[in-house]
């Protein structure tokens, strides 16, 4: 199963922070969100073997915090209509600090940036 967990979706935001992309919007204003993240998704014969698992996957991206979902209606030939995920967001600074856990060292950042 390929299908993108959120492991790999904290991971993306924290290639993120390991490039210093958010730290340096907090400084310059230009955040790097909102950000659509990579989303590998079931295709229809996975859907249709693995049902199941396909059903617990999206229960875990729709449980997991700091993002946003969006979830698309798809017509199945035998399983029928279905909501799967379409896209992943996380649509602040804060949001993506918190997926990661970077709070605190983004504030101390923010504190060092404000005295220099």
């Amino acid at each position: 199963m390929s299908w993108t967990r959120p492991a790999d979706l904290r991971a993306q935001v924290q290639r993120l922070w390991d490039r210093g992309e958010i730290l340096a919007g907090l400084v310059t204003g230009e955040s790097p969100f909102p950000r659509r993240l990579q989303l590998k998704r079931p295709s229809a014969a996975e859907l249709l073997e693995r049902f199941d698992a396909a059903r617990a996957w999206i229960a875990e991206l729709q449980g997991l915090r700091h993002c946003r979902v969006e979830m698309r209606e798809v017509a199945h030939r035998v399983l029928g209509s279905n909501a799967l995920p379409q896209a992943v967001w996380v649509d602040t600074a804060d949001d993506g600090l918190a997926l990661i856990g970077r709070q605190r060292e983004a504030a101390r950042f923010g504190r060092l940036a404000a005295l220099t």
